[in-house]
């Protein structure tokens, strides 16, 4: 059914692929309007008002190089450049776009001609290629593309409009900036071509990733399933407090004691060995279901995904109508409905995702981490996720780092634990002291104590 041949697991698992990118550029091209482009637009304004040359020009190299740095297009290319070392890819291509996004500036500045300042850096490319060997010239040329990518565009492109102030035509309506992006690109090429000249590359070798071996739509189900059923058993609370008004924490932590029988079960019926009261680890000989390695390194993918989700739950939640309605409805839902919001689907729709959440969580632990399943598999981790949550003031930014704050203690305990012979209790005991006075500094933050003394007879009003 397709021009070129295809096997079924492929093709179904680029059908999802190609729904999930059309979903996922959609929200990213709406956080990049949303966030990025103000950012740049207002940092190019601000370099403007400082007049002086010097800054505005070092501060261009310094964005170009942390832009580029931070575009994954870069990271995927530099993975797939076997015989130099990433990080030299990455930084090289970093200094092309940072020195180019310089001279934009300045071509802006003086009025300098675009297809002049093209022609000559092509011809140098040109030049170039005759002394570079052939592996870095096909490298080159693909860093210029890389430059393209989702991030790179819209924050250069901003940063150009509010540096337009300080250029030689302001009537032109920031025509100057036309280019900008061409200038950025031809960076690249040759700072990797130069890096050819003076680096001797060894033989390494490049590393495919993994892809999961799909046969059936059942396999490809296996794939997703996690966050569609944390959804749909999340959506049983939400739907009884929306419609009949139970307390919703009592209701999913029943739901939680409902779910570890129904893992229980799963693990005694499909013990193994039997007897075992285990699964042992799941397809252990061919991996199926098992998440790929990403760039050769087994758990990456899984610090990827948290990192994009966080950001993604972070834009949602402050800058989304949605989020905006999660909180007045949080705050006060008499409130709420008084303004037009309907409650009962907000909290629907957001217990959904929650779930789905969740689920994926599940996801990175089963077919990430531990290969296997057993009712320890989170092992406390929700409960631990509520105190995250409460000291984060529910900023998805802020969890991030409380959750690094709460690893710090546990394994810091735990190392006292292991040097003082203790019990492996104490290092739990330490972490819920420190958290329980970190919880109640709260109070204090939040009032103030004063102290009444009784008042002497005879101290009043003469």
């Amino acid at each position: 059914i397709t021009i070129t041949p295809m096997p079924t697991g492929t093709l179904m698992l680029f059908l999802m692929g190609a729904f999930l990118l059309i979903v996922g550029m959609g929200l990213f091209t709406l956080g990049a309007d949303m966030a990025m482009m103000p950012i740049g637009e207002k940092v190019g304004i601000q370099l403007t008002k400082s007049k002086r040359m010097g800054i505005i020009a070092l501060s261009c190299f310094i964005i170009g190089v942390i832009i580029t740095i931070a575009e994954p297009d870069l990271t995927v290319l530099a993975a797939q450049t076997p015989g130099v070392p990433d990080m030299i890819i990455i930084l090289s291509v970093a200094a092309g776009v940072g020195v180019f996004l310089v001279v934009a500036f300045f071509r802006n500045l003086f009025g300098w001609n675009l297809s002049r300042i093209l022609l000559i850096c092509y011809i140098l490319v040109f030049v170039l290629a005759i002394f570079v060997p052939k592996n870095f010239i096909a490298v080159a040329f693909d860093s210029g593309g890389v430059t393209t990518g989702p991030i790179t565009v819209p924050f250069i492109m901003a940063l150009g409009i509010g540096l337009s102030a300080v250029g030689r035509n302001k009537s032109t309506g920031g025509d100057e900036n036309f280019g900008l992006i061409a200038l950025c690109s031809i960076g690249p090429i040759l700072s990797v071509m130069i890096l050819g000249l003076v680096y001797q590359a060894d033989g390494g070798t490049y590393t495919a990733v993994s892809i999961p071996d799909i046969n059936s739509t059942r396999d490809l189900w296996m794939q997703f399933q996690d966050a569609f059923a944390g959804m749909v058993w999340t959506v049983i609370p939400a739907i009884f407090r929306a419609r009949w008004g139970t307390n919703e924490t009592l209701f999913t932590l029943m739901m939680n004691y409902v779910a570890t029988q129904l893992v229980s079960f799963a693990i005694t019926f499909w013990e193994n060995p039997v007897g075992s009261n285990t699964v042992g680890i799941i397809n252990s000989a061919t991996s199926g279901g098992w998440l790929p390695s990403l760039f050769g390194q087994r758990y990456l993918l899984n610090i990827v995904v948290v990192v994009l989700l966080t950001l993604g739950m972070f834009i949602y939640l402050q800058y989304s109508k949605q989020g905006y309605e999660i909180a007045v409805v949080g705050e006060s839902q008499n409130t709420a409905r008084y303004i037009g919001i309907d409650v009962g689907r907000v909290i629907v729709r957001t217990m959904a995702i929650s779930g789905a959440v969740c689920g994926l969580a599940g996801l990175m632990l089963v077919a990430g981490t531990d290969h296997t399943i057993s009712t320890n598999t989170v092992g406390g981790q929700g409960f631990t996720a509520i105190m995250v949550s409460w000291l984060a003031k529910f900023n998805p930014v802020f969890m991030a780092l409380t959750s690094f704050l709460l690893i710090f203690l546990e394994r810091g305990s735990g190392e006292i634990a292991t040097t003082f012979r203790l019990n492996e209790s104490v290092s739990d005991i330490l972490t819920g002291i420190i958290l329980f006075f970190i919880i109640g500094c709260e109070f204090f933050v939040n009032y103030k104590v004063y102290i009444r003394l009784p008042r002497k007879e005879g101290s009043g009003n003469a």
